[in-house]
Parts: C-alpha cells; sequence; structure tokens
C-alpha cells in the first residue's frame, strides 16, 4: 500500500520448507519484506522515499523476527536472519494486525461476502458485479 493505494498483491507458495507453522510465518515475513526493499529502492529512484511498514497477525513469526539470531529454533537458515537486522535498526517496521483485519485473508481463507468486502475496503478495492 501506498497510502490508501494498493500497489501490489501477490500469493506464491513457499520455496523454502519450513518445519513449523512459525518458520512459515517468519518466511512470509522475509518475503514481505523482501518485496517492500524492492519498491523502497525504486521510489528512491523516482525521487520519493518510503517507509517500510509490514502487517502480520502471526505472533510466533514476529517473535522469530523481533529476536537476536536463532534462539532455540534450529532449523531456519541463517541467511533469513538479516530482516532481524532491519528491524532492529528501525529501516523497516514489524507491526501487529489483528487476525480479523488482515486483508491478505481474502486470498488465503473462506470468507463471507460481506468479510470479503471489507478486507477489500481497506485496501482502497471493491467487488463490481458483471453484467452479461
Amino acid at each position: 500500500m501506498h497510502g490508501k493505494h494498493c500497489i501490489k498483491t501477490w500469493s506464491t507458495t513457499q520455496k523454502t520448507r519450513a518445519t513449523s507453522s512459525a518458520e512459515a510465518e517468519f518466511y512470509a515475513i522475509v518475503e514481505g519484506a523482501s518485496r517492500g526493499l524492492g519498491f523502497k529502492s525504486l521510489a528512491a529512484d523516482l525521487g520519493s522515499n518510503l517507509e517500510i511498514i509490514i502487517f502480520s497477525d502471526a505472533s510466533a513469526g514476529r517473535s522469530l523476527a523481533f529476536r537476536k539470531g536463532l534462539g532455540k529454533v534450529r532449523h531456519i537458515e541463517t541467511k533469513y536472519l538479516w530482516i532481524q537486522d532491519l528491524i532492529k535498526e528501525g529501516r523497516l517496521k514489524l507491526l501487529k494486525v489483528k487476525g480479523t483485519s488482515n486483508p491478505s485473508d481474502i486470498g488465503t481463507k473462506h470468507l463471507s461476502l460481506a468479510e470479503t468486502q471489507t478486507l477489500l475496503s481497506s485496501i482502497g478495492l471493491k467487488l463490481v458485479s458483471r453484467k452479461s
């Protein structure tokens, strides 16, 4: 998002095998940070300075991102730990979003029409019926 404008959405399978849901959540945060840094670089080339803010409803994944090093987790490859430094240095923010308010649920969970419309609205999108 840039202001109220949705710049990009994506859905993908994970390339890295996770042995727990916490690891899967952490890898998703890393992927979001990586894409955010790409947009920040593009914006800088165009003369804009953007702040990267990642929202996640995944408490376990967030805890891995906020710590330093692996801790008791042994399966995460160290090449993914760069995000811990970026968060500590303040180069990106990782904030909590309520699970009921997470627009990414549009692509990952079964939602009612009303829930879908509410989440789409939160990112500046809306459903439009097709006329035959």
